[in-house]
């Protein structure tokens, strides 16, 4: 789910599946695939080169800087994360 007024740079991947690797008797190339939503909440701005995992949750108003590999979900809505993994900078509306 992508909320409104989301602005996405260029080359983002947002990824939806994962491989699991749990059967050591089956090669990974067979292993299953697991599907886990991504969400994404209104007015988040998502700076270029980014990557999101499977399963993850970026709260309302939140910024990720560009190159960033979100890994965790983003849960205080209008925070400012980034790096590789990324993770949180500062809030937006810090004095």
């Amino acid at each position: 789910m992508i909320g409104d007024y989301v602005s996405i740079g260029h080359r983002v991947s947002i990824i939806t599946s994962e491989h699991s690797y749990e059967d050591p008797d089956k090669a990974i190339k067979y292993q299953p695939i697991r599907f886990k939503a991504v969400e994404i909440e209104s007015d988040v701005w998502i700076g270029a080169n980014v990557t999101i995992l499977a399963g993850i949750k970026i709260a309302r108003g939140s910024v990720i800087a560009a190159g960033s590999v979100v890994t965790k979900n983003i849960d205080v809505p209008f925070s400012i994360v980034g790096g590789v993994p990324a993770r949180f900078i500062k809030g937006r509306f810090n004095d």
